[in-house]
């Protein structure tokens, strides 16, 4: 488990593809951010990407307007 990042760096590579990292805050470090450039967050999570791809939770339907399609 310790190497999954390194194989699945080591396929991208190989694989000529092209990825940034994200690069991960500290709480601080975000709330800053948030207050001090007036922006906001949201999370994507598992069910949000699921309905992205066509399945749906209980309480959310497909829409397609968000998925681009």
């Amino acid at each position: 488990m310790e190497n999954t990042p390194y194989e699945i760096y080591d396929k991208i590579k190989k694989s000529n593809l092209c990825v940034q990292i994200p690069k991960i805050k500290s709480i601080d470090e975000t709330l800053d951010k948030i207050l001090q450039d007036k922006c906001s967050l949201s999370r994507f999570g598992d069910g949000e990407f699921g309905v992205m791809f066509g399945s749906r939770i209980h309480y959310q339907n497909r829409c397609p307007e968000l998925t681009g399609g």
